[in-house]
């Protein structure tokens, strides 16, 4: 029976090694995203809630400075 020198079967487990190690890194990013795609969904369904709760509060056309809580009202254009 014929076999593989040293070298080949060497270079052909580590090529296969790195393959396997390669498959194994793409599932765990693939769950990664996973995780993040559903915390950002949650993220966003906070932010509704949030955005809801500050419009009956403060009225639709509230403008609302992030940085220093300042509350101002939309100014209608006029046509």
């Amino acid at each position: 029976m014929e076999k593989l020198t040293q070298e080949e079967l060497s270079n052909l487990q580590k090529v296969v090694q790195e393959f396997n190690q390669a498959k194994m890194q793409l599932g765990e990013t693939v769950i990664a995203q996973e995780n993040l795609l559903e915390s950002v969904k949650q993220i966003k369904l906070a932010y509704s809630d949030i955005e809801k709760s500050l419009m009956e509060t403060y009225g639709t056309d509230a403008l609302i400075n992030i940085e220093t809580g300042e509350i101002s009202k939309e100014e209608k254009k006029e046509e």
